[in-house]
């Protein structure tokens, strides 16, 4: 199982514990918004809203409080595991982290604009149907849960020592210069459809539900995918990048001085889950675009990443020739080109 340098292992504690502050916050926030409006707020409380916008359903105040506490709660316990749990996989305990505050914060919300929508009334059914707040609740709930992920320390690997073998592809790295060599890619045409899918999703339910906000957070969700299903494959003197969309953010990067060599295979997206960014326990991560030709790149501490490449063997060469040249070996030393 890769690992994270020993240093890395004792940095950052007070991080992983904001990270889990951030998870139990959203608790904080069901019990202090129930005391301030608790003598407010009618009982039972509305749980459902039909079509037309109208109550359909109420339940007791109590069993809502209990529901949205316990399961805000669960998230919260996750979260805690991840700051916790040393012997995870570094990245594993950030993604728990993240997903804990996001659950967290989803119970919170729920609870939260129920509240807000039920304030004075004496009659449950009197309460609208939720607007904007579903944008603001849903939306913010993805921020808490990315921010975080970025909170929580990120893993200082150890450089890769050595050369790659004598074997293994060479190339001319003439090519890096003038901005580094550069591969375009987008996902299947089936995973392109999905944001079109969700736009006529969004056409439906605001037709058939007159509530145009259910319909915008369809579109906005949309219109956060689209560009993700397109990016780059970028190769410098600072070693390989995987960017994602037309801002180059999100960025997946790999610098030069953990790669230990790099060669070309094949990939089945079946055999990592699907497209896109996958991970796999013993270090592996991916970024597969389409099934067939790849790069394996292997780093340090048995870690590895595989991406797929138009011209696997063109970039294996030039990733183990740059790896050669930024470790003062480059002169004098060849292998098969591609």
């Amino acid at each position: 199982m890769a690992r994270v340098d020993e240093d890395a292992r004792r940095s950052g504690p007070g991080r992983w514990l904001v990270g889990a502050g951030l998870a139990a916050a959203p608790i904080g926030v069901i019990g202090l918004t129930m005391l301030g409006w608790g003598d407010r707020l009618p009982d039972p409380m509305p749980s459902h809203w039909g079509r037309a916008g109208r109550v359909t359903e109420t339940v007791a105040l109590s069993s809502l409080v209990t529901v949205v506490t316990v399961l805000g709660s669960l998230g919260t316990l996750l979260a805690i595991g991840g700051a916790v749990g040393r012997r995870l996989p570094h990245q594993a305990r950030r993604v728990l982290v993240a997903v804990g505050t996001t659950v967290s914060a989803f119970l919170a919300g729920l609870w939260v604009v129920t509240a807000w929508l039920s304030l004075d009334l004496t009659d449950p059914r009197q309460a609208g149907a939720p607007t904007w707040h579903l944008l603001v609740w849903l939306v913010g709930c993805g921020l808490l849960g990315v921010v975080a992920y970025r909170v929580t320390p990120s893993p200082m690997w150890p450089a890769a020592t050595g050369l790659p073998p004598a074997d293994a592809l060479r190339a001319d790295t003439g090519q890096l210069r003038d901005g580094g060599w550069r591969e375009s890619y987008r996902l299947p045409r089936v995973i392109l459809a999905a944001p079109l899918v969700l736009l006529v999703t969004a056409v439906v339910l605001t037709l058939a539900t007159a509530n145009v906000w259910v319909g915008l957070l369809l579109v906005v969700l949309a219109a956060l995918l689209t560009p993700l299903c397109f990016g780059r494959l970028v190769l410098n003197q600072t070693g390989l990048r995987v960017e994602f969309g037309p801002w180059a953010w999100p960025a997946l990067r790999v610098p030069v001085a953990q790669i230990a060599r790099a060669e070309p295979t094949e990939v089945a997206a079946a055999e990592w889950g699907g497209w896109g960014y996958r991970m796999q326990g013993g270090g592996g991560r991916a970024v597969i675009t389409r099934s067939g030709p790849a790069v394996r790149v292997t780093l340090s501490q048995d870690r590895y990443l595989v991406v797929s490449a138009a011209e696997p063997e063109l970039l294996a060469g030039l990733i183990n020739s740059l790896v050669e040249e930024s470790r003062g070996s480059g002169a004098g030393r060849e292998g098969p080109t591609p």
